[in-house]
Formats: C-alpha cells, structure tokens, sequence
C-alpha cells in the first residue's frame, strides 16, 4: 500500500482539531503536555513542526495556544457546538493514522 505523506499545510485542520479535542477531553493543566507530545513527534518529520513547538515549547496556558491557532473564542461551550462526535473521531483517527505511518516509514 502506498501512502501520500500529508503536507504542513494539510495537516494544519487535523492539528487545530486535535486541539480541540484535547481541550473537551483533558484537563486546563494536561492539554497543552499532549499537544506538545503530538509536536515533538510530528518534528521527526515535519521542520515547520519544531518552529510551532519551540513557540509553545513554555506555554502552559490553554488560552494562549488557542490564540496561537488563531482559535480566539474557544471555551468548553463552543468546542463542542457544530462537531458532529463521528466527524471528530474520523479527524483524529485519520490524524493518528497518519502520524502512525510517519513514524514508522510507511509510504
């Protein structure tokens, strides 16, 4: 099976979704640790990855990556409006899948 290796640019949704749902699932003080998880595997692969993760390499606040990802009016009520439950766990199904394939060099 071959696999198309995603662009920066393209996997620029699945990550602000990632963060999404690592905000609904995760407390205020957990999310930003596994998004910077997420970060550092993704730099292996992707050098854009290493300058986002160098910006919030410090950053412990919720609210501030969000503004990062230009996600200004976040908050627990508006996560979760307009997010149908199977669409999230496809976006993070095919954003795991693809980190998955990355890291271990299937192409």
């Amino acid at each position: 099976i071959e696999y198309q290796l995603k662009t920066w640019q393209e996997l620029q949704p699945m990550l602000r979704e990632f963060w999404r749902q690592v905000r609904l699932s995760l407390t205020p003080r957990s999310a930003p640790g596994r998004l910077k998880q997420w970060l550092a595997m993704l730099t292996r692969n992707y050098p854009e990855a290493q300058q986002l993760f160098n910006q919030l390499r410090k950053v412990t606040d919720c609210v501030e990556i969000d503004r990062i990802f230009g996600l200004y009016r976040l908050s627990s009520v508006s996560l979760n409006r307009g997010y149908e439950p199977l669409l999230r766990e496809r976006v993070l199904g095919a954003l795991i899948e693809h980190l998955h394939k990355r890291l271990c060099g299937i192409r």
